[in-house]
């Protein structure tokens, strides 16, 4: 073979060689892609909405292809236009399965606003308003919010945004410390005096928003102190001191 024509098949192999493979890898991605069609969505974890509901807002559909959906825009999609949902994970399941898990928001507190209420979770988020009367949930005092939405976080009126991280930061200890089962109302009218009741018959004063979580911890004990003390029975106000220690009176 002479150097002419060993010249010409090279520049035939270097346009032709990257053709093919770009053929080979063009229909491999086609026949995967044929074979990771989405046969099932599953849906786990809701107790508000249907698995339909759900699927419909998520913007995935079966026959969809599993490599090309948009799992993250799925999932905000989901949290975004559903109150009661406060997380949502959209997973692929190869070779034709999305799973989503749901994690629902719990209602917690709310607050008034003129004849309405707003039904709020522990991140703030209003799942529900209307007129009506909240049941086993935390009364919120002192705070005047600002116009919101089903969906939307809760909106403090201007002024009032420092007032609100406290109503948030307070709302969020009584969840970690598992208290909002005692607590009927929180009153934040003047966040260096935050008050809320205890099991009906203790009044407590956190006073400002320092060392907060150190002082709902140490709450429980200084209850149990009283109890022992004087009675379970027993009625009065705990005040935390600037030392970190809570102060007793008695109603009686």
């Amino acid at each position: 073979m002479n150097r002419r024509t060993q010249k010409r098949l090279s520049k035939s192999a270097a346009v032709y060689i990257p053709i093919g493979a770009f053929l080979i890898i063009l229909l491999t991605l086609f026949g995967i892609s044929g074979f990771l069609r989405i046969v099932e969505i599953e849906v786990d974890g809701s107790a508000s909405y249907t698995k339909d509901e759900i699927i419909s807002v998520s913007g995935i559909s079966t026959g969809d292809n599993l490599l090309f959906i948009d799992a993250n825009a799925a999932a905000k999609r989901i949290e975004l236009a559903m109150p009661f949902i406060n997380g949502a994970t959209v997973t692929r399941v190869p070779p034709g399965i999305v799973r989503i898990e749901i994690s629902e928001s719990t209602a917690l507190a709310y607050v008034a606003v003129f004849d309405e209420v707003l039904v709020i979770d522990s991140t703030g988020r209003v799942l529900q308003r209307g007129v009506f009367t909240p049941e086993g949930l935390i009364e919120i005092r002192g705070f005047t919010p600002g116009e919101v939405t089903e969906g939307t976080r809760l909106r403090a009126v201007q002024g009032g945004e420092y007032q609100l991280d406290i109503l948030m930061d307070v709302l969020a200890a009584f969840e970690k410390e598992s208290m909002e089962g005692y607590v009927s109302y929180l009153d934040v009218t003047y966040i260096t005096q935050i008050e809320f009741d205890y099991r009906l018959n203790y009044k407590i004063v956190l006073g400002g928003p320092n060392n907060l979580r150190q002082k709902l911890t140490s709450l429980p004990i200084a209850i149990a102190d009283v109890e022992e003390t004087y009675s379970k029975d027993v009625t009065g106000t705990l005040k935390a001191e600037q030392d970190g220690k809570w102060r007793w009176v008695s109603d009686n």
